[in-house]
């Protein structure tokens, strides 16, 4: 993945000056930044959402734990980091805007709906851990781009959910509890484990040039 300025990431926090540069504003939702080049860090727990506006950055090393929505809300053209814990206790746990990118390297454990939510245009990348309690792990619109290098693991309905138009790819590990693995165009190199003997969640339309377990781990497809 890149960061805010098109330089590669890998590993932790590399090419991404994590401190703040900007004014950070709060409103009865939530703690904004806005503004091309401008960072909010948080270090320590916020219970509010985390929002970036009008291409700013935003990135989490704390935790962010409220009733409500939205963890981390990263607008139209910006950027979030989640090195930490989101686990609000709402709907989504990273919404993704308009040509908006977001990466997770840590956990998203929000409540409802889904764990990273990716609009027209946006880009997600999942490094971490995606184990919400509700729809999708990752859901993604039309235009938008999901990727998955770490662990999706939410408990409901669709791990990974691609509407037409849009493109997801799964590179890393899904657990699958209940519902489809994949619902639209998903194409999978990665693992998918199946927790139960039934082994009936779709794998959707997209290329499956990955590896299928069952409950046992022993080898269904691959």
């Amino acid at each position: 993945g890149k960061d805010a300025d098109g330089n590669e990431v890998i590993g932790y926090n590399e090419g991404l000056a994590l401190q703040n540069n900007g004014e950070v504003v709060e409103q009865d939702t939530g703690f904004e930044i806005s503004g091309e080049g401008n960072i909010f860090v948080n270090d320590g727990n916020l219970n509010k959402s985390q929002k970036s506006l009008e291409g700013a950055t935003i990135v989490n090393k704390g935790e962010i734990t409220f009733t409500g929505d939205y963890g981390q809300s990263i607008g139209n053209n910006g950027v979030g980091y989640n090195y930490g814990v989101i686990s609000n206790n709402g709907t989504v746990g990273q919404n993704i805007k308009s040509n908006g990118i977001g990466y997770n390297y840590g956990i998203i454990a929000n409540g409802e709906n889904n764990g990273q939510n990716i609009v027209v245009n946006g880009i997600a990348y999942n490094y971490g851990v995606i184990a919400n309690e509700s729809t999708s792990g990752q859901y993604v619109y039309s235009s938008g781009i999901s990727y998955n290098y770490g662990i999706v693991a939410n408990t409901k309905e669709v791990n990974i959910f691609c509407l037409e138009g849009g493109n997801a790819y799964n590179y890393g590990v899904v657990k699958n509890t209940t519902g489809a693995v994949f619902d639209g165009k998903v194409d999978n190199y990665g693992i998918v484990i199946y927790t139960t003997d039934s082994q009936s969640g779709s794998l959707g339309t997209g290329t499956n040039k990955g590896v299928v377990l069952d409950s046992t781990y022993a080898l269904v497809s691959g």
